[in-house]
């Protein structure tokens, strides 16, 4: 186990006018990571006027083989070789990673798993916008306690609505960095779509990513602007496990009836037991 902890004091220089240009309240000086709700005793440096933090540069060297979901990190993974860390889940099942994050980084930590997506929180259409903002902070945030406390390389998630959204949901993340991105929402049937196509333009051209990771499908018309490596759902993966399943089924299912057959005079065929293994990438 990794025991990693938050510092109780501010990682920024420690004289008095340290904390954000002004003298440091002394409630920060006495608070502990248990009361620190909003990580203001860590604060990370930022060059947006929203204060998110800027994450380290993704390089194409970090992409991954296959993507693995928070909570199944600790599950068996065969063949999988270099995996990372998604959450491209309900909000509810990682809100942990933002108000517990040292422990988060320790079970990721744990399991010898060096590469993490930065937390996709949700943002609707009928949420103020304060709080679309601050699932943006929070998704920078735990991206850059992971890499600075835990040492993992960071891939950042990247979402966003209208146009209204795009100053703040590009934020943060280095030109020439690579990205990751969420297929829901590029169905290109509809006009949800063209907005989609329109926020994916403006950050081709504000984040200049090497290269794309996309959970689920991406229409071809997207995939042709840049490098995309698209990895299968979790949906998808249990869909495929079904459908081996009930092909194994129906072939051990006319084995026996050969078998029970009078008529036969076949010698006995193979029964299938292997099962197929994780779809990575490279597969889809």
């Amino acid at each position: 186990m990794s025991n990693i902890r938050m510092p109780v004091k501010d990682p920024l220089p420690s004289d008095e006018m340290s904390y954000l240009g002004k003298r440091k309240p002394t409630w920060i000086e006495n608070t502990t990571e248990d009361r620190d709700s909003l990580h203001l005793c860590r604060l990370y440096p930022s060059t947006n006027t929203y204060g998110i933090p800027d994450l380290p540069l993704a390089t194409p060297a970090i992409i991954p083989d296959a993507l693995i979901a928070y909570r199944e990190q600790n599950k068996p993974t065969p063949l999988l070789k270099n995996p990372a860390v998604h959450f491209y889940l309900d909000d509810y099942r990682f809100n942990s990673v933002w108000s517990k994050p040292w422990r988060s980084a320790d079970a990721i930590n744990d399991k010898r798993y060096t590469t993490i997506l930065t937390p996709d929180f949700s943002l609707y259409t009928d949420m103020p916008d304060v709080l679309r903002q601050y699932n943006i902070y929070r998704n920078r945030w735990c991206g850059c306690f992971w890499h600075d406390a835990a040492k993992l390389n960071v891939i950042p998630s990247v979402s966003w609505l209208g146009p209204e959204t795009w100053d703040y949901c590009f934020a943060g993340i280095p030109q020439g960095s690579v990205v990751a991105m969420n297929g829901i929402g590029s169905n290109p049937r509809g006009r949800p779509y063209e907005l989609y196509k329109a926020g994916f333009l403006a950050m081709l051209d504000i984040i200049k990513p090497p290269a794309i990771l996309s959970y689920g499908f991406m229409p071809a018309e997207l995939k042709a602007m840049v490098p995309t490596h698209e990895y299968p759902t979790r949906w998808k993966q249990i869909k495929t496990k079904l459908k081996a399943q009930r092909d194994q089924d129906k072939a051990r299912q006319a084995h026996h009836l050969l078998l029970a057959s009078p008529k036969s005079d076949q010698g006995a065929m193979p029964v299938p037991t292997s099962s197929p293994a994780i779809l990575t990438a490279q597969e889809v």
